[in-house]
């Protein structure tokens, strides 16, 4: 079955996805990453309401975050690194469990 070609929307999902393989994206007017407007809009999402101060040291804060990320990605991680977290069921302190249901 084929689909009519119809053009797509300039913002459509579907245009933003096809232009991952191209390298050109509709991405608009470049803005400061810490826009105030966007910082206030993400506010109002959440029903929240701060103060000028308040705004002022959350943009901080955000500079701060995106600059200690930006050097985060800058790390060469191999992949054969292996994750730096494990699971251990049995605290602290305990012995490991012998005999029971699941052992043999």
């Amino acid at each position: 079955m084929k689909f009519p070609a119809t053009p797509l929307p300039p913002w459509s999902r579907r245009a933003f996805l096809a232009g991952l393989g191209t390298g050109a994206l509709p991405l608009g007017s470049p803005r400061s990453p810490d826009d105030p407007d966007d910082m206030a809009a993400a506010a109002r999402l959440f029903d929240l309401e701060f103060s000028g101060e308040e705004m002022v040291q959350a943009e901080g804060n955000l500079a701060r975050r995106r600059r200690d990320y930006g050097e985060l990605r800058k790390l060469e991680v191999p992949f054969e690194l292996p994750p730096c977290t494990s699971f251990d069921p049995v605290p602290t302190g305990h012995a490991k469990p012998t005999t029971g249901r699941g052992y043999s």
